[in-house]
């Protein structure tokens, strides 16, 4: 088969693909993109987006009751994304407070009951690490949630979700190796018909070109730039009308069966969505079904966690503390017809807007 027919033969198997029911085929791959399991689910885009948007949200808390940074509340919505837990050291130094983040740990203990645990905690610094031993109620614990057979181990969204999660990393892993592919201009030229023994094949006199070793040269070496290669045509130079498309620039660049991207697409609105995160909260949908997807991630997400943290804040410091949140109107619109129903049915304006818990 000449080059031009492999080209061809190529391009023919694409337009199979691009034409098939990619409904159909998107439930027959998805299980085997997820099967593979060899890239890390951690650098999927759409982890990030979760961990973004809950670490940005919880910045945004007012914290009363105790003082703690910004960029703290900044980690522990990024660890319950991406790890499944956080774990920081209680230090109180001359009245300060100060909550040490701890890279990894471990847990001992014989009893179901935290308080009787103690962490094995390793704190690392730029030259050195340090390990303790640091007792339950010395440390600042969240967890995303967890398992009953294993209690003392947060776990992450995407390892609840792992096959959804395999599946997607898989997919990214797979774009990226094509589009980490070499891009080359490719311009066919006469082939030659004599050359030196370096440029030969194994299987043929001296005299005879093997015609694909500039070919394989050339691409190797394009990088973007533009390859001359032997044309396909033989006896051009012995006269013979030039063929169709020689001279004429082909342009090699990655190119991802549309499969692909639309499974990828698929996976990444699911991972977002076991994430808590509404997939049209991070697509390009219209202002009305951005804000109601808003009002659910805020409402089932951000809430939440800010109910979590501050309980067990105030469980280990022993002092209440309250995380809230500016809704900025999430439900103003729902509130509002509340309010105009309530009265309608009778009721006054200022208790139809107590009712709705909208402030005058």
């Amino acid at each position: 088969m000449s080059l031009r027919d492999e080209w061809a033969a190529r391009a023919r198997a694409r337009r199979e693909v691009r034409n098939a029911d990619l409904g159909d085929l998107i439930g027959r791959n998805f299980h085997e993109f997820a099967s593979i399991k060899t890239a890390s689910v951690a650098d999927h885009s759409a982890v990030e987006v979760a961990a973004g948007m809950l670490s940005r949200a919880l910045v945004s808390a007012e914290v009363t009751g105790t003082t703690v940074p910004p960029t703290w509340m900044r980690d522990v919505g990024t660890d319950l994304m991406r790890r499944g837990e956080h774990l920081s050291r209680i230090v109180v130094h001359r009245d300060t407070l100060r909550l040490v983040r701890q890279s990894s740990w471990t847990w001992e203990g014989s009893s179901a009951d935290p308080d009787t645990w103690t962490a094995r905690t390793v704190e690392t610094g730029p030259d050195a690490t340090s390990t303790r031993l640091v007792p339950y109620g010395g440390l600042i614990w969240l967890t995303w949630t967890s398992d009953p057979s294993s209690p003392y181990r947060g776990r992450s969204p995407s390892r609840w979700a792992n096959v959804t999660a395999a599946a997607a990393a898989n997919i990214e892993l797979s774009l990226s190796r094509e589009a980490s592919g070499d891009t080359a201009t490719i311009i066919p030229v006469p082939l030659a018909t004599q050359g030196d023994d370096s440029t030969t094949t194994d299987n043929n006199d001296a005299n005879q070109v093997d015609p694909f070793a500039g070919y394989r040269t050339d691409l190797a070496a394009a990088k973007g730039r533009t390859a001359l290669v032997e044309s396909m045509a033989n006896n051009y130079d012995q006269g013979g009308n030039p063929p169709r498309g020689d001279w004429q620039p082909v342009k090699l660049h990655p190119e991802p069966d549309q499969a692909a991207v639309l499974l990828a697409q698929h996976a990444y609105d699911r991972l977002l969505a076991a994430h808590g995160v509404p997939p049209s909260l991070a697509s390009d949908a219209d202002g009305t079904a951005q804000r109601e997807a808003l009002r659910r991630w805020h409402m089932g997400v951000v809430e939440p966690v800010g109910r979590v943290v501050a309980w067990e804040l105030s469980e280990k410091l022993e002092v209440p503390v309250t995380v809230t949140f500016d809704n900025y109107a999430l439900d103003m619109v729902g509130r509002i017809k509340v309010a105009m129903s309530a009265v309608q049915m009778g009721l006054s304006a200022q208790q139809a807007l107590e009712l709705a818990d909208i402030d005058t």
